[in-house]
């Protein structure tokens, strides 16, 4: 990815831009030290992409506002792109280099298990697919991963509909967190095997998983959202 894009990706999923900011060529140009035309090919390529929201002509453009159904399509989009990524990984076979990288990631995640909401936690997850992708060695799989995992790792963690989760019992938070942990290291196993169907089959299972719990999350915002806005009726019986 070119470092304005990259960039830009990193800034809209930091957690920094809300749903719905504007925004400005002018205001990201002067912030990455760069001209315009860079800022404007790189907003007009994630606007094709569906990161952004495109107004009319010459009105800029804003940050999405997610619905559990965007959510979904996220999700299935991710899943089409890194279970193609899993299937080339696993025929052409992983360099030992890239198969030591991603045990050592599985290790680094080892004490974060039943830390829920651990920073470090979610970094090596998202390292954990990122080093996916580049064991590929198709640029083109790569850049699109990249910017999916950026998207994904924002649903997931920092967008506000997030904020009506409550923080999961240790014991629980243990459990989920080492099945995601073994999953990652069956995903190895299968991997090092060139076991396609094998691999396909537990990432599958592992994606469909995250997005399920993302989906009910962005579901449940939803609901709260219309209650909160639906039209008070007073009780009681008619006025004589």
């Amino acid at each position: 990815m070119s470092n304005v894009y990259s960039g830009l990706i990193g800034k809209i999923f930091s957690g920094q831009c809300p749903p719905g900011t504007q925004l400005v060529e002018r205001d990201l140009a002067k912030e990455f030290g760069v001209s315009r035309i860079p800022i404007r090919e790189s907003l007009a390529r994630l606007v094709a992409q569906g990161v952004l929201i495109s107004g009319k002509k010459g009105t800029g453009v804003w940050v999405r506002e997610y619905s559990s159904e965007e959510v979904q399509h996220l999700y299935l989009f991710r899943e089409a792109i890194e279970i193609g990524i899993v299937r080339s990984v696993s025929e052409q076979g992983c360099s030992p280099g890239y198969l030591s990288k991603l045990r050592h990631i599985c290790k680094m995640s080892e004490p974060e298990v039943g830390r829920h909401g651990s920073p470090r936690w979610a970094d090596m997850d998202h390292k954990f697919h990122e080093t996916l992708a580049d064991a590929s060695g198709n640029d083109r799989m790569i850049s699109s991963l990249k910017a999916l995992l950026a998207e994904c790792h924002y649903v997931f963690y920092l967008h506000p509909a997030n904020n009506i989760r409550k923080p999961l019992p240790p014991k629980k938070a243990h459990v989920i967190m080492q099945d995601v942990l073994d999953e990652h290291l069956k995903l190895i196993t299968h991997i090092k095997k060139r076991d396609v169907s094998g691999a396909e089959e537990t990432l599958r299972h592992h994606l469909r998983k995250n997005s399920s719990e993302t989906i009910d999350t962005f579901v449940s915002s939803e609901l709260k959202f219309e209650s909160m806005n639906q039209p008070q009726v007073e009780s009681g019986g008619k006025e004589e």
